[in-house]
């Protein structure tokens, strides 16, 4: 008789534990398991990349006023034109390496009388060459299939010369200058494909160093010469580069 009221015991214990068990895994339910998707490529390894990009910017001054009339006015036509075609292999997927070549010709025509009672002319040009190497990754956006960010890193060297004649109550100065420029820069963009092969690219220059070294000739007797090293962090939607790309 007392191995049977044991027995029951020893039952009752053993619901009561089981049941206490029960409630606290409930209360405190184990964590799930969290796996993060890697998006898939939207460049695959093994493509090429052709294309090109185009900027085009004019600024014009008419009787431009400086402080109301204070400092003087000023007339001006200017602008800038670039091409820089590029190429590039994908070493890995939404990861390539590549080439970029740049031409850019700069023109500025005025005349302007600022702090000065003889009115003066001036005409400069310049222009410039460029090769630069460049890396290039992509980011989806989303789960599209036509639109994604990519970042640009650029390393490059550039030749430019320049021509500057200012003519003030008709006496004519001129310097002509040759300089050379080693930069680096980072380009963000966004690309869009029209079809599975031709994309349209947005981009724009934001962050850049650069070292340039300039040798001047005034008037083909003074000859002089000079460094500057810039850093540059800028966000000029006016500057914004369009280009076309291929993919291949």
């Amino acid at each position: 008789m007392q191995y049977i009221h044991s027995l029951i015991l020893f039952t009752v214990l053993f619901a009561f534990q089981q049941n206490a068990l029960a409630q606290k895994q409930e209360s405190n339910p184990e964590p799930e398991e969290r796996t993060v998707e890697m998006p898939k490529a939207f460049i695959h390894k093994g493509m090429w990349l052709v294309g090109g990009n185009f900027s085009y910017r004019t600024n014009t001054k008419e009787d431009f006023d400086v402080l109301g009339g204070i400092l003087g006015d000023t007339n001006s036509d200017k602008y800038r034109f670039k091409v820089s075609p590029f190429f590039a292999y994908f070493l890995k997927d939404d990861f390539a390496i590549g080439g970029r070549f740049a031409y850019q010709r700069d023109k500025l025509l005025g005349s302007s009388d600022l702090l000065s009672d003889t009115p003066y002319e001036y005409d400069e040009l310049s222009q410039e060459v460029s090769a630069k190497l460049f890396i290039r990754n992509y980011l989806r956006l989303g789960k599209s299939n036509r639109f994604a960010l990519f970042n640009e890193t650029r390393l490059g060297y550039t030749y430019g010369e320049g021509k500057s004649i200012t003519t003030v109550d008709g006496e004519t100065n001129g310097i002509f200058s040759r300089t050379h420029k080693l930069s680096i820069g980072v380009t963000p963009g966004l690309v869009a494909f029209i079809n599975d092969v031709v994309a349209l690219e947005v981009s724009l220059d934001v962050l850049g160093f650069s070292t340039e070294w300039e040798n001047r000739v005034e008037n083909r007797v003074e000859e002089s010469k000079r460094t500057v090293s810039n850093a540059d962090f800028k966000l000029d939607l006016l500057s914004l580069n369009l280009g076309i790309a291929f993919y291949f």
